[in-house]
């Protein structure tokens, strides 16, 4: 068997040998058969099916492996592109390249055109070849390439970028304000988007040669609200070009010690303060002749008892500028224009100028300032709380000893201190704030305090108090006689009072005298129920006349 291997292995070598000797010079055709043979073994072939066994091993291998569609591709091209002046513009250009194949490649970047500064990495090599510089290398990778040139201006201002074709292709610029790009088409800020299969793209300067100058009029309407110590201002403004070319820049003036917030608006490329209480605005398109703009700004408040100094963003001229102002402030503040002007229903105005409240809103036909004087009105002040019910329930006892309870629903959000008055003579047994036991404090004028807790989270804006109390009458007369008796004393109005009056059970109630009335509840011969309605800062007492009962 490894004699066999051998033979195999021998006849391979020599097949080997003449095939490479076929291939580099074929020898003339020989009627002669080739024999080739190892120990035991032996082959003979004629030349021509060995050079018919060549042909097929290597039409094998060529179709084994087979050749890449493309030898590379440009996978990104991002260039990034300032003006430096008007003659001369720099480009740094970044390439991410995939080559597929181990032969060499050579694939066109940039122009030849333009001076070449710097090249990363500095071993990259770039070639002259039919008007571009293109990049040369051998074998499958990855590679990223950076290249930094210059671009001279053409005899009309303007620039060329020729442009490689890119899966993705990004063109970045800066310094360009006057100029305008053609060739690709407008991303996020100074960014454009550039076609896939490559190209010019032409940076022209616009031309305003033939340009006349815009007069600009304005329409200016705002909203003032007096909030945290400040005016806060929303500017709403259209701005209409009624001659010459539509520019891409307008002026505006801003009231006094303005404190600018934001601008903004359709097409707005930036705004910037070129003066005190002064915005230049510029816009990216050309040729647009009415822009609207969204300012907000705040000015101090002033003082409510001195005279109020307003006005609306304008332009220079301030007769090319009318609008409206309205104001909102808070209820106690009664400002009043100073001089003739018009009045505006705020029927008749937009929605957000009445959005925040019922607006002073007044006509401007010029934007000049306003003068209004303000006064603050007097308020009353609303109570804070109040009783929705007390249900009291008083038991006697012959001896004349009584004990009262009470529960009061008393209606609040903010934390809230109630004080009451015992009847003279009682004494406090138990106190309780929405089921949880509490000890009331005693003022130096004898009534009693109790704090209730803050309702803001709770959807029922109430607190809930139970109270015990005695106090000791007269002991009752065998026959008959009178008691008085009275509730506690509080300053908070009360909806609603009941108060259920229980003697002896061998008494009944004959006459009653007091400031409250009969329920309407059936009563039976010994207990009696009242009612006391809208009262504040009053205690309910009664006389009751007794007599035993069959007398």
């Amino acid at each position: 068997m490894n004699k066999q291997i051998a033979s195999f292995f021998t006849l391979a070598v020599s097949l080997s040998l003449t095939a490479s000797l076929v291939s580099a010079a074929p020898p003339e055709p020989k009627s002669e058969p080739i024999h080739t043979t190892s120990d035991k073994a032996e082959l003979t072939l004629s030349y021509d099916n060995l050079r018919q066994l060549i042909d097929d091993l290597q039409t094998k291998e060529a179709v084994t492996k087979q050749k890449p569609p493309v030898k590379a591709t440009v996978r990104s091209a991002e260039y990034q592109l300032e003006i430096a002046s008007k003659k001369l513009a720099k480009v740094s250009a970044t390439f991410a390249i995939t080559t597929f194949t181990d032969d060499w490649v050579s694939l066109p970047l940039i122009s030849d055109q333009y001076p070449v500064q710097q090249i990363e990495p500095a071993n990259t090599v770039l070639t002259p070849e039919a008007g571009h510089l293109s990049f040369l290398t051998q074998g499958a990778g990855e590679h990223a390439i950076k290249i930094s040139l210059l671009i001279p201006a053409e005899p009309d201002g303007s620039f060329n970028l020729q442009c490689v074709a890119a899966t993705s292709s990004k063109l970045t610029t800066n310094h360009t304000v006057d100029y305008e790009i053609q060739g690709a088409a407008r991303g996020d800020s100074n960014d454009y988007i550039l076609p896939s299969i490559g190209g010019s793209i032409r940076i022209s300067p616009i031309r305003h040669a033939n340009a006349k100058a815009s007069t600009w009029s304005a329409d200016s309407r705002v909203l003032y609200i007096a909030k945290d110590s400040e005016l806060q201002a929303e500017a709403r403004i259209v701005l209409n070009a009624t001659e010459g070319d539509a520019a891409t820049s307008a002026n505006l003036v801003l009231p006094k010690d303005a404190r600018v917030l934001s601008v903004t608006g359709p097409d707005l490329e930036r705004w910037t303060e070129t003066a005190q209480q002064q915005i230049q605005l510029n816009w990216n398109s050309h040729g647009i002749s009415r822009r609207r703009l969204t300012i907000l700004y705040a000015l101090p408040l002033p003082d409510v008892d001195e005279t109020w100094t307003l006005t609306i963003p304008r332009l220079d001229d301030p007769q090319k500028t009318q609008g409206q102002l309205a104001l909102v402030t808070p209820a106690e503040f009664q400002l009043t224009p100073m001089g003739e002007i018009a009045i505006i229903e705020p029927s008749m105005v937009a929605d957000w100028m009445k959005s925040q409240g019922m607006p002073l809103i007044l006509k401007l036909p010029h934007a000049t300032a306003i003068q209004l004087t303000g006064k603050r009105l007097a308020q009353i002040q609303t109570a804070t709380a109040t009783i929705e019910s007390a249900v009291f329930k008083t038991q006697i006892v012959p001896d004349g000893s009584t004990l009262t309870e009470g529960t009061l629903t008393i209606s609040h959000r903010d934390p809230k201190l109630w004080t009451f008055t015992l009847p003279e003579g009682s004494e406090i047994l138990t106190c309780q704030i929405d089921e949880s036991s509490t000890n009331p404090i005693v003022l130096s004028d004898g009534s009693l305090q109790l704090s209730l807790p803050s309702k803001q989270a709770d959807s029922q804006a109430s607190s809930t108090v139970k109270i015990s109390f005695t106090s000791k009458l007269e002991k009752i007369d065998p026959l008959s006689g009178k008691l008085s008796i009275a509730l506690p004393l509080t300053p908070v109005f009360i909806h609603e009072m009941l108060w259920s009056i229980d003697l002896p059970s061998a008494y009944e109630a004959s006459a009653l005298d007091g400031n409250l009335t009969f329920s309407g509840e059936e009563n039976d011969s010994h207990s009696i129920k009242l009612v006391k309605r809208l009262c504040r800062n009053q205690a309910a007492h009664v006389d009751i006349f007794y007599r035993k009962k069959n007398q």
